[in-house]
C-alpha cells in the first residue's frame, strides 16, 4: 500500500510540474526603451500592442509623462501610450519614472498638488504605476482598434480618429481663415487650438 501511495503521490508531482511548465507565459508589449532592466520572466514580449496582455511604458522622463497628462505628445513613445489609452488599454507606467517624493520636500506645496493631480489624471485615463519587479497583474479593458489620423482631399479629420495634436495640424497645411472639420468627440489639444486660433481656423463639429 505505500508503494501504491508513494507511485500515485509521484505520478501527480510529475503532472503539477508538467503543468506548470506548459502554462503559457502572459504577453507585453513595451513601449519605450526596451534595454531597460524589466524582470519579465514570467512574460514573453511580443510586438503587437493589440494582442499583449499587458503593456508597458518604460523610460519616460518626468517631462514625457507630464505631456502624456496633457494630451500634448512630443514624440512617438508618447504619443503610442496616448493611443492606446483612447483604445482602452491599460499601460504600466513605473513608479520609478514619475518619483513625485523627490519634489516633495523642495517644491512649493501648490506646485506638488498640481504633480499629484495630473497623477491622479493618468489613472483616471488609464494609466497604472507600478514598481519594478512588482508588476500586478492588471489586464487591458479590450482590444478596440484604435486608429491614426488621415489626411483626406477635403482636409476633414477622419472618423476613426480620437486626437488633434498641433503637429497634426501642421501637417495638414491648412489655409488661413478656413473652415475645419473633426469628427464629434475628437480631442483637441490645448496647442492645436491655440494654433487654430492664431490661424484663425474655425473648428465645426
Amino acid at each position: 500500500m505505500d508503494n501504491l501511495e508513494f507511485l500515485v503521490q509521484e505520478i501527480t508531482n510529475r503532472l503539477l510540474n508538467h503543468l506548470k511548465e506548459s502554462s503559457p507565459k502572459q504577453t507585453v508589449y513595451i513601449i519605450g526603451d526596451r534595454s531597460k532592466q524589466i524582470n519579465l520572466y514570467e512574460f514573453e514580449v511580443i510586438d503587437s500592442a493589440e494582442d499583449a496582455e499587458k503593456i508597458l511604458a518604460v523610460g519616460l522622463t518626468v517631462d514625457s509623462i507630464l505631456r502624456i497628462a496633457n494630451l500634448c505628445p512630443f514624440n512617438s513613445d508618447e504619443k503610442e501610450v496616448i493611443d492606446n489609452l483612447l483604445a482602452g488599454r491599460t499601460v504600466f507606467i513605473p513608479n520609478e519614472d514619475l518619483n513625485l517624493e523627490h519634489y516633495k520636500q523642495c517644491s512649493k506645496a501648490l506646485l506638488y498638488k498640481e504633480l499629484l493631480d495630473k497623477k491622479h489624471k493618468l489613472e483616471q485615463f488609464g494609466v497604472q504605476f507600478y514598481s519594478l519587479g512588482t508588476l500586478p497583474n492588471g489586464i487591458k479593458h479590450n482590444k478596440e482598434t484604435f486608429q491614426p489620423f488621415e489626411k483626406t482631399v477635403e482636409k476633414k479629420v477622419s472618423k476613426k480618429a480620437k486626437l488633434l495634436t498641433e503637429s497634426r495640424l501642421r501637417s495638414l497645411d491648412l489655409e488661413d481663415d478656413s473652415e475645419f472639420h473633426v469628427e464629434k468627440g475628437t480631442i483637441i489639444t490645448a496647442l492645436a487650438r491655440d494654433y487654430l486660433n492664431r490661424r484663425r481656423i474655425t473648428i465645426i463639429e
